[in-house]
């Protein structure tokens, strides 16, 4: 417990609720993880049925979700609305559902719009300023867990180039030294083939490349 945030009048429950994001940055082991552990924070906080992110790529699609869905079709009129505004929206979504929404824009988290949608039976328009903090606590989570998982990646591939060189730099036989080279790119290629990205290969690839200089310069 932060003390400071017993004295914020009014705003005392959002500011722990952004601390106890934060904090799902450091104990998630993935972007992932951290969307599932904050939704399930925003969705206990506000009361609601379901909490989830949405993107439009190129159409409003789900990207991460908490709780059961308690309305048939995505509100595409609100989305649009609160895309084109970047502002909050409040409303009923007028189907027999009886759902009332809360819909902000996530700021700085993709180049593909991504909004934060809360939906239960009752989010009075009071609440927004709070999901709007939350919403800005989420973003800043989403980029910092981002940037978190690229450096543990980045982290792994140092070491899997250093295992690797260290390996080949012990065969001084030629025809040995390119079976094992062979054997060590074709596994490290279909470890990432199926999840990896052009990116992804390109930057492997560079790492194989640093193990052939290697070599060379034994």
């Amino acid at each position: 417990e932060l003390p400071w945030l017993q004295q914020q009048d009014g705003f005392g429950p959002a500011l722990k609720l952004c601390d106890r994001i934060a904090q799902s940055v450091v104990t998630s082991g993935s972007t992932g993880a951290f969307m599932n552990a904050a939704l399930h924070e925003l969705a206990a906080e506000f009361s609601v049925q379901w909490a989830g992110v949405v993107e439009r790529f190129p159409q409003w699609n789900q990207r991460a979700e908490f709780g059961r869905k308690p309305f048939a079709a995505w509100p595409g009129r609100l989305f649009e609305e609160a895309f084109d505004r970047n502002a909050g929206v409040v409303a009923d979504l007028n189907d027999t559902s009886g759902t009332v929404a809360a819909i902000v824009p996530l700021e700085g988290t993709s180049t593909d719009p991504l909004l934060l949608m809360l939906a239960g039976r009752r989010i009075p328009a009071a609440e927004l300023p709070s999901i709007l903090m939350a919403a800005r606590a989420l973003s800043q989570g989403m980029q910092l867990a981002q940037r978190v998982e690229q450096q543990g990646r980045l982290n792994e591939r140092l070491r899997e180039t250093l295992r690797v060189a260290s390996r080949l730099s012990q065969i001084f036989e030629t025809v040995p030294l390119l079976e094992a080279i062979a054997q060590e790119a074709t596994r490290m290629l279909d470890c990432d083939r199926a999840s990896r990205s052009e990116e992804h290969t390109s930057e492997l690839q560079s790492h194989l490349n640093l193990v052939c200089r290697l070599l060379l310069e034994k």
